[in-house]
């Protein structure tokens, strides 16, 4: 039966190939080279007028031969949706380049540009390499966008269903790729402007390289239904011989953006949802690797990257099975961040499995609803874990290990905690196993807020708890 279910979906996959009509391009009409901006111009809209009309004529596949040519991607400073200026593919079709295909953008004065503009549903682009004019470009013009940060290889706008393959991309002006939507998001929590709100949903981002984007590799402002996996990020974010890289200066940054009124309640501009990173390899990036800055339930795991993993404003986060490592000297700061300071508005954090090599501390985090798991540290020079206004945390099932003189496995200082429960965990370190400073100090919710049990402490010092109230500390053998 199981043999009878597969022939009859190889031959209905059969059959679908056998239908598409595939227009094979011969780059007739386009002039290869450095060109002038009328000809990067006309470069485009043959380009355009081709794929629009194959569209017409029924063609589902566009393949594009060997080429390296200069495409306009805009004219004018005045810019407000650049993913309909540069190349655009056409609705339902895949846009097939070759290994020898090179799309470049024409170098321009412009703060906000794209090449590629995936801004019709259920189309995609696999293979070629697409170039942003990062070391090419005139940054003089200081008006209204002065930092030139938009100029995107890909923009990925208003639109379901697309699919980024096996595609290279290289000195992106700002993002190699942004994702994002049209209209506010909170346009969609009411009948009468809903249709004003034009979500990004189901966007597959799969086998890319991604090399020296001035900005970010990839931007989610605002999404739903997210997967970037299997990619390779290289040197984001890095200042090069003719232009400096510009913040955040991330492989992947998930930032949507709000507010909140003067009543404290949330103004959601945009959103980010059901957001998968997995299988990526991050190297030699300026300054991170992953950021969930502000998103609600996101997924980053068995990802391998030399820079950190964070999160800020997120929620119903986890992080989970990646390997964070730091090569040669020891970086500064933390391998994974969590939360930030004095905010109720993160929680539902799941930290788990990871392994970390080379920082000064393990994992930082603040915030509520915290589990960080199962988790090994190593070669750190201050903390496994330094913990900062913790409500119903649990930190357990991890390993930690420094040979560092005083180095401490779990480290609170000048906070709080509440119904925090620190369990399992083995600390081999040269300083104490755990240590508690200036917490709860104007007094806890009970005397056992935070309980420390069943640990093994693997250290030539004991644990400290000093200037502090509402911690139970049963020693690990």
């Amino acid at each position: 039966m199981k043999k009878l279910v597969y022939l009859l979906l190889f031959l209905s996959q059969l059959l679908a190939a056998q239908d598409e009509k595939i227009y094979h391009f011969d780059g007739s009409g386009i002039v290869e080279g450095k060109v002038s901006d009328e000809v990067a111009r006309a470069n485009k809209n043959h380009l355009n007028s081709l794929m629009k009309k194959a569209s017409l004529d029924g063609y589902t596949r566009f393949v594009v031969p060997a080429l390296d040519a200069y495409f306009e991607t805009a004219n004018t400073f005045a810019i407000t949706f650049p993913a309909y200026r540069g190349i655009t593919v056409p609705k339902g079709m895949h846009l097939e380049l070759s290994e020898d295909t090179h799309l470049r953008t024409q170098p321009n004065p412009y703060p906000k540009t794209c090449l590629i503009g995936m801004v019709n549903d259920n189309s995609s682009i696999s293979g070629g390499h697409l170039y942003g004019d990062r070391d090419e470009h005139d940054y003089s013009y200081r008006q209204k966008w002065p930092t030139h940060e938009w100029g995107n290889i890909m923009e990925i706008f208003a639109v379901k269903n697309i699919r980024v393959e096996n595609v290279r991309f290289y000195n992106a002006t700002g993002d190699g790729i942004h994702i994002y939507s049209k209209g506010f998001y909170f346009y969609s929590q009411k009948e009468s402007t809903k249709s004003k709100y034009i979500p990004t949903k189901n966007v597959l981002i799969k086998g890319c390289t991604f090399d020296a984007s001035r900005r970010n590799q990839i931007s989610i402002t605002d999404g739903h239904g997210i997967i970037v996996e299997n990619n390779t990020f290289l040197r984001s974010g890095v200042d090069t011989e003719f232009s400096r890289g510009t913040l955040p200066r991330y492989a992947i940054d998930v930032e949507a953006q709000r507010s909140a009124d003067k009543n404290g309640k949330l103004i959601e501009y945009q959103k980010a949802t059901n957001v998968i990173i997995r299988n990526n390899t991050e190297k030699g990036g300026a300054r991170g690797a992953f950021l969930a800055y502000v998103c609600d339930t996101i997924s980053i795991h068995d990802n391998k990257t030399e820079n950190d993993i964070s999160s800020t404003y997120a929620t119903n986060v986890k992080i989970s099975n990646n390997v964070i490592k730091a090569p040669g000297e020891r970086r500064r700061g933390s391998g994974i961040g969590i939360g930030t300071p004095n905010t109720r508005r993160v929680y539902g954090i799941e930290v788990s499995g990871n392994t970390i090599e080379n920082y000064e501390v393990g994992i930082t985090a603040y915030n509520r609803k915290l589990t960080i798991s199962n988790n090994t540290v190593n070669n750190f020079r201050y903390n496994g874990v330094f913990l900062k206004e913790a409500e119903e945390a649990k930190i357990h099932g991890n390993t930690f290990n420094s040979v560092e003189l005083g180095s401490t496995g779990l480290f609170m200082h000048e906070t709080t905690g509440s119904e925090v429960d620190i369990y399992n965990n083995i600390m081999n370190v040269r300083g104490n196993p755990v240590k508690f400073v200036g917490v709860n100090k104007q007094g806890a919710n009970s005397p056992n807020s935070i309980r420390v049990y069943k640990n093994k402490f693997n250290t030539p010092l004991s644990p400290i708890v000093s200037n502090s109230n509402g911690i139970s500390l049963k020693e690990g053998k």
